[in-house]
């Protein structure tokens, strides 16, 4: 309980449990600190034997919306993106450093309420993500998250349910997207998302 501007306001101090209902989920900032998400959080646990403390620190969720689907940490552990669901799915950029939240994206090009899932581009983690919709869009967006803005998005179908998004570890305009039987390349070519040919090696008989 602390007292702001002469109003009592209720922080929290410690969140038992994990959310349990997408993933990956669970993130190592380093040897000693994990990230997971908890009821309308995501929690910064130190888990060294030595702190016998064990705080927890927080990166809220935004007032208003119905929970986190879908998290994502970069590269370099230096931004977390967070998904969360709402009329319009949403997606909140934090500094981890100063745990501050540095942008929230949204656009017009899609009705989906959550985004499934959300990747930092390998590269350039300081300028593009993608985020995959759920229902009824399932639609794969490119985004510059510094700016903040939509730069293209594909309509992947909606035949098949799809579940994660990922770029090529060392390509930021290579994609891959996955769900039930589906397994789809796509590429980054002027500005615009294209489906493209991927190359996937059979394994040896032994």
């Amino acid at each position: 309980l602390t007292k702001m501007q002469g109003k009592y306001t209720l922080e929290p101090v410690c969140i038992f449990g994990i959310k349990s209902d997408f993933k990956p989920n669970i993130f190592f900032l380093d040897e000693r600190r994990i990230l997971f998400p908890a009821g309308h959080n995501i929690v910064e646990l130190n888990i060294d034997e030595k702190n016998e403390e064990k705080a927890q620190k927080f990166y809220p969720g935004l007032e208003g919306s119905d929970g986190i689907t879908a998290m994502a940490l970069s590269p370099t552990r230096s931004y977390l993106a967070v998904c969360e669901k709402a009329e319009r799915a949403l997606c909140s950029i934090f500094d981890v450093k100063t745990m501050k939240r540095r942008r929230v994206l949204t656009s017009n090009e899609y009705v989906s309420p959550e985004f499934v899932s959300v990747a930092f581009a390998p590269q350039h983690e300081k300028n593009y993500i993608i985020t995959l919709c759920g229902h009824p869009d399932w639609n794969l967006i490119y985004w510059q998250w510094d700016k903040p803005r939509c730069i293209h998005y594909q309509i992947l179908g909606k035949k098949h349910a799809v579940y994660q998004c990922s770029f090529y570890p060392s390509d930021d305009n290579s994609m891959v997207v996955t769900g039930n039987n589906i397994f789809k390349f796509y590429k980054l070519q002027e500005g615009v998302l294209k489906a493209t040919q991927g190359q996937i090696a059979k394994k040896e008989q032994h």
